[in-house]
């Protein structure tokens, strides 16, 4: 890379031309973290020091999504750049359950993120979380199994796939621990070969569990942490006694806030609650502490050389977690509230987006569906043909919207419960359209064994708790309609098989009525 770029250049098309070569791709995956909500004032910046690091040298999605929620189809989703209704994973993969045999994983031969840039002459790995496939035995997949789908260098076990502690990213099992090292080595690997004047670019997937470990309070706590991790300044969120059956919010909402408590233990005290939050809170501290040792690695300068300068760090998560939000909700299943389906994106290079630039972030629409094709734009890559998502590579230019909606499906109707095939007796699957203004979802039994709800939240002021439901409101009908209809065009466009094209001259005139 050339080592001094021009003051005058703003222009990120213009600074990743100034690259000698194409950038290698580092992807950071959290499980289950939402991006910064509810928290106290400045809770991110003094606490999680490396993120605050990768903003700092980075470009922030502000407003960036995941497009369905539970572990196996959303990180389908991130490395296919497809939904569920194309890639077929959509419930979270089990074992030995009733309904385990029948989870259909991820089809090595679906065209994915490794295959675009090996393609284009990458080196591609994977460290981490994988939970999109099983082996041969229908059990803990080996390295040759993820090898199919283009990923090298993969370590077993796989973690973070369940509650059970032996899994737990941290604790002391201490898996995160494991695959943090794994690609600290890789990083000094690759710095001897490009000392030797060897290797290609290379693309890595660092996947993390925490901070998915939350699950296990309180029934799971005590296998490995202590009761320091849940002392913190962090309080309830407004909507913590929100009652769910009589404010208007679909049936299956307060069934699986049951069905949590039954499974992993009662949350019904203020003290408790209050404790899985904080425990949230030092688990996202500690996660931040773990990749920032990775990031260490990443700037530590040898011979005047840093490996960081050609590396763009992708950092994200596959999902959100309800927080208490809503009644008391945690985990993520049957809602598309933000605190579920918000997460932290940042795209960060020193190069790319230097400290002193002015224009580090965007609140314009993304989500996960978008990194493939926007990984392809950057590397010059050729984009698997099918791709659903938007390419987000204008966003980094200039603050102005490339999309008018994000599309958000949830169907995972077993939500981890490997012996029944729904955990809810209500409509319980979601198709939802987030744009800049509002948030409508519907509700719907596959089956049509229960009728069809629906949600409508006014999301104009920033601080929207998504409270009261607007769709019961007959103020709301004209507005409700309006988003039905852009819901079922967002349908036939991404959903179906043989997509309805895109109507360019349609968003043009959306485009122009946003000025």
């Amino acid at each position: 890379m050339k080592k001094h770029l021009k003051e005058a250049i703003t222009d990120f098309s213009e600074r990743l031309a100034c690259f000698s070569g194409k950038p290698d791709i580092v992807m950071i995956i959290t499980d289950q973290e939402r991006a910064t909500q509810h928290f106290p004032e400045n809770w991110e910046r003094d606490n999680l020091k490396t993120l605050t690091f990768l903003k700092q040298n980075g470009f922030s999605f502000d407003r960036a999504f995941c497009n369905t929620c539970m572990c196996s189809p959303s990180r389908s989703t991130l490395l296919t750049g497809l939904y569920p209704a194309q890639h077929h994973v959509t419930q979270t993969l089990t074992e030995g359950g009733k309904y385990s045999p029948g989870e259909v994983t991820l089809d090595s031969s679906i065209p994915n993120v490794a295959r675009m840039l090996i393609d284009n002459g990458y080196d591609v790995h994977y460290r981490g979380k994988w939970h999109v496939s099983k082996g041969a035995d229908g059990g803990s997949p080996d390295p040759s199994d993820i090898a199919m789908y283009g990923f090298r260098g993969w370590e077993a076990p796989d973690a973070g796939e369940d509650t059970a502690p032996e899994n737990f990213g941290g604790g002391f099992a201490n898996h995160d621990g494991a695959y943090i090292k794994q690609a600290i080595d890789f990083l000094k690997n690759v710095r001897e070969l490009r000392a030797q004047g060897k290797g290609k670019p290379y693309c890595l997937v660092l996947s993390l569990v925490n901070p998915h470990d939350v699950l296990c309070y309180p029934r799971g706590f005590k296998y490995g942490y202590n009761d320091e991790f849940l002392k913190g300044p962090i309080t309830l969120p407004k909507t913590v006694n929100e009652d769910l059956t009589t404010n208007g919010k679909p049936a299956a909402q307060a069934q699986v806030k049951t069905s949590a408590a039954l499974g992993l233990g009662l949350l019904n005290t203020p003290e408790k609650q209050t404790n899985y939050l904080n425990f949230y809170g030092n688990l996202l501290r500690l996660i931040d502490t773990e990749i920032g040792f990775f990031i260490d690695e990443l700037y530590r300068e040898v011979e005047g050389s840093k490996l960081a300068d050609q590396a763009l760090v992708i950092r994200l998560a596959d999902h959100g977690e309800m927080g208490m939000a809503h009644g008391g909700m945690r985990q993520k299943a049957f809602v598309a509230y933000e605190e579920a389906i918000r997460i932290p994106m940042v795209f960060s290079n020193p190069i790319l987006f230097p400290e002193t630039a002015t224009y580090k972030s965007t609140r314009q629409l993304a989500s996960l569906i978008d990194i493939v094709p926007t990984i392809a734009a950057i590397t010059g890559s050729l984009p698997p043909v099918g791709v659903r998502g938007t390419n987000l590579t204008p966003l980094l230019n200039e603050d102005k919207p490339v999309q008018e909606a994000i599309l958000f499906t949830f169907d995972d109707t077993k939500a981890s419960a490997a012996d029944k095939p729904s955990v809810v007796k209500a409509a319980n699957r979601i198709r939802c359209i987030r744009t800049a203004e509002w948030k409508y979802s519907r509700y719907f039994d596959a089956l049509g064994g229960y009728p069809e709800e629906f949600e409508l939240y006014d999301l104009r002021d920033n601080g929207a708790l998504e409270y009261q439901n607007l769709v019961h409101d007959p103020a709301y009908a004209e507005i409700s309609a309006k988003l039905d209809r852009l819901l079922q065009q967002q349908i036939r466009q991404k959903l179906h098989i043989h997509p309805e094209a895109f109507d360019e001259a349609e968003f043009i005139e959306w485009y122009q009525e946003q000025r």
